[in-house]
């Protein structure tokens, strides 16, 4: 059996028989396989990683903005606690966003990668949602009668 180089017997495993180079060839192979994927298991990897990439898009950053502030508008409209609850909920968010950006060191990679159309518009967001709440405030006020005319 010159054609099969590898047989498994019940004994001893699998044995070269015949043709020995063959068998060898396929053995190198496997353990050069193997050896393959022990290395690339065994290296660390590099991480090349941009600021942008953990950082929120502004699809996000507006979405936390109008969602927040029109909560906050009915919020306002019908308890006030509910409406400072959900402003202090959402505000968090636009905190946490602000604190990045004037990080000294996260901060100026946001502006070199994202260049400052990010930052204005990230600003923009916040604007909205703060406008939202005051308008809400003032609606509640208005529409109870607590301010004099």
């Amino acid at each position: 059996m010159p054609n099969q180089p590898l047989q498994a017997t019940a004994k001893s495993g699998p044995r070269l028989s015949g043709n020995s180079l063959a068998g060898m060839r396929e053995l190198r192979a496997i353990l050069s396989g193997v050896g393959l994927v022990g290395a690339v298991l065994a290296l660390p990897e590099v991480a090349v990683a941009e600021v942008m990439d953990k950082e929120p898009t502004l699809a996000v950053i507006w979405t936390w903005a109008l969602v927040g502030g029109a909560l906050g508008f009915v919020g306002w409209h019908f308890r006030w606690w509910l409406g400072a609850g959900l402003g202090l909920l959402a505000a968090s968010y636009f905190v946490a966003l602000y604190s990045e950006m004037t990080d000294p060191y996260v901060g100026p990679a946001i502006m070199e990668e994202a260049e400052r159309g990010y930052v204005r518009w990230s600003y923009c967001a916040a604007a909205v949602f703060v406008i939202l709440h005051v308008a809400g405030v003032w609606h509640s006020l208005r529409g109870r009668g607590h301010v004099a005319s």
